[in-house]
């Protein structure tokens, strides 16, 4: 029997993520006022000075849409796929992992799990705060070595994931 489940999750925006939103338009509304500024004072430049200024505001754009994140698990056959989506236009794949070779899985501990005890941390986390709790799974990466996925799975997800770990495993969450 085939198992396939997935979800999508936003991630939310830290007050940092949106301060650095804001800097960015900020400074690309000011670069194209300055250009615009030095083309009504050098006319003989004024096309090209309003190029520049659409360049710079196009850029801004693409710049600050590089911060809308979402997270996509998938549960296929024992194997979690977890990729994320930038602006909801280019997909990259941050990890696979085969569900059989976790050697521990449970909620998401900072003081157990200390960064400096994974050579690999794959944080898609969409919201800290909110429900679901924050998952973690504990292996070894045949390429990465000893790794540590934490993501926010939904009950659909978490069953398949729970119903795909070792029998030794699956009890415990």
């Amino acid at each position: 029997m085939d198992i396939f489940c997935e979800e999508i999750v936003k991630k939310k925006k830290s007050p940092a993520e949106q301060a650095a939103v804001a800097a960015i338009w900020l400074v690309a509304w000011l670069l194209c006022v300055g250009l615009l500024y030095l083309g009504l004072q050098a006319p003989n430049f004024f096309m090209l000075l309003l190029l520049a200024a659409a360049g710079v505001a196009y850029g801004g754009f693409k710049l600050a849409a590089r911060l809308n994140l979402e997270y996509e698990y998938s549960v296929t056959n024992g194997t979690l796929d977890i990729d994320v989506i930038v602006n909801r236009s280019s997909r990259r794949r941050l990890v696979s992992v085969e569900l059989a070779e976790v050697d521990d899985f449970g909620p998401y501990d900072p003081a157990r799990q200390r960064p400096e005890q994974f050579d690999s941390i794959v944080r898609a986390v969409a919201n800290p705060a909110a429900q679901p709790p924050v998952m973690a799974a504990r292996l070894r990466h045949p390429a990465k070595g000893r790794m540590l996925v934490v993501f926010q799975p939904g009950e659909k997800v978490l069953a398949a994931v729970q119903s795909a770990l070792p029998r030794t495993l699956q009890t415990r969450r």
